[in-house]
């Protein structure tokens, strides 16, 4: 399930990031209720929300927001839906890169945005990374 609460300058980038996440945690599907085991687990993961940057002036004050994507986790038992534990990562674009993209002059004159969907897959496959190595740490406690 992903989900979004922030509008994206490309419409399908929700849909775009939703395949990303279904790629890199592949899972088979989960049988009927009554054949799991009492250790079997699984894994909810979600993008609660993410922000393609951006940047604005007030009062002369510059503004900036980076890109940045959140993922979230819920691992739990199959047979019971006892919560084991919920993660939560948040990957943001380094100020370096950031700042390079707001100020290239494809996008200062507005011939392509700041970050674009590749730039947004490589964030969520950052946050990925280490939400897998945060999971990997705690559940062979669970097993």
């Amino acid at each position: 399930m992903l989900e979004t609460f922030v509008w994206s300058p490309e419409q399908n980038l929700h849909g775009h990031l939703r395949q990303q996440l279904e790629e890199i945690f592949y899972f088979p599907e989960i049988s009927p209720l009554d054949q799991h085991l009492d250790r079997d687990m699984g894994l909810d993961v979600v993008v609660p929300v993410f922000h393609t940057g951006g940047s604005a002036s007030f009062d002369s004050i510059p503004l900036f927001w980076r890109p940045r994507v959140s993922l979230c986790a819920r691992l739990y038992y199959l047979k019971t839906g006892e919560i084991l534990r919920v993660f939560k990562v948040t990957e943001k674009a380094k100020w370096n890169e950031y700042l390079t993209r707001t100020f290239e002059w494809r996008q200062m004159f507005g011939f392509s945005e700041t970050f674009r969907k590749q730039d947004m897959e490589i964030l969520v496959s950052r946050g990925s990374v280490r939400l897998l190595q945060e999971i990997a740490k705690v559940a062979h406690r669970y097993a």
